[in-house]
Order: structure tokens, then C-alpha cells, then sequence
């Protein structure tokens, strides 16, 4: 470890010692956002992402808060669901990893279509989709 990481190290343990309260506070009250908890903070977003990463009591804090808001949302859905609102049946049964497991979901199906067409015929094509009319065709 070089001289001037560990100085960095040090001095982010420090910041973290001294504002440990209000990382925690503002981890809970912005959800585990990490850039809003910085701003908060006023720390940069990469000094509490090192935190994140080096602190498990806050990294603990931050999926808590996080985890929280998921399950705030989903009781609302799930609410929403049984009040038979179909904008959230649609979003449950098309976005949600358990309705995909059961065969739900949204489905993007791409078909390829390998074509070798001669230069003359790709030209061709791109006049007709473009509404070009060949000049060098004999008037009939």
C-alpha cells in the first residue's frame, strides 16, 4: 500500500468517525442513496462509496434503508392490486421478477433474417424505402 493511499485511508476513516451520526441519519432518510447521503453530508459521492465499502455498520444501514423503500413500494402495489387498479396489475405482471418466474412479462422477440443481396439489389431497396424514382429507367 503506497504512503499516500493509507494517508487517503486514514483521513476517510477519520470523516467517517466524525460524521458516523449523520451518515447514518441521512442513509435512512434518502433510502441508501449514496449521492444524496453525500450531499448531505458534504462529502464527495467516492469518499462514501469507500465508506460503503469499508464500513459494514453503514453499508448495513444503507441496504436496511434501502430494502425498506422496496418494501414500502411493493406494499403499495400490492395494495394498489387488490384495490384493482389495472395500471398496477399491468406493472406487477410485467416488470416484477415473480411474475416473470411464473411465465409473465414483457417479451421483446427479435427475428434475424440473414440476407445477401447484390449492391444493385440493396440499392434498389433503399430507393423503393426512400420513394426514389430510378432515372436510368426507360419510360414504358
Amino acid at each position: 500500500m503506497s504512503e499516500q493511499h493509507l494517508i487517503s485511508s486514514m483521513q476517510l476513516t477519520l470523516a467517517y468517525d466524525g460524521k458516523k451520526d449523520l451518515l447514518f441519519e441521512m442513509a435512512q432518510k434518502h433510502h441508501g442513496n449514496l449521492k444524496l447521503i453525500a450531499d448531505k453530508c458534504n462529502l464527495t459521492v467516492r469518499q462514501v462509496q469507500w465508506m460503503y465499502k469499508n464500513r459494514k455498520e453503514f453499508q448495513e444501514v444503507v441496504n436496511t434503508a434501502r430494502e425498506a423503500l422496496y418494501e414500502s413500494a411493493e406494499e403499495k402495489l400490492i395494495q394498489k392490486i387488490e384495490d384493482g387498479s389495472m395500471n398496477a396489475l399491468q406493472l406487477f405482471f410485467t416488470k416484477s421478477p415473480q411474475a416473470k418466474e411464473r411465465g409473465w412479462g414483457e417479451r421483446s422477440e427479435v427475428q434475424s433474417v440473414n440476407l445477401n443481396l447484390t449492391d444493385l439489389e440493396k440499392a434498389t431497396a433503399a430507393k423503393q424505402m426512400l420513394g426514389i424514382e430510378d432515372s436510368d429507367k426507360p419510360n414504358v
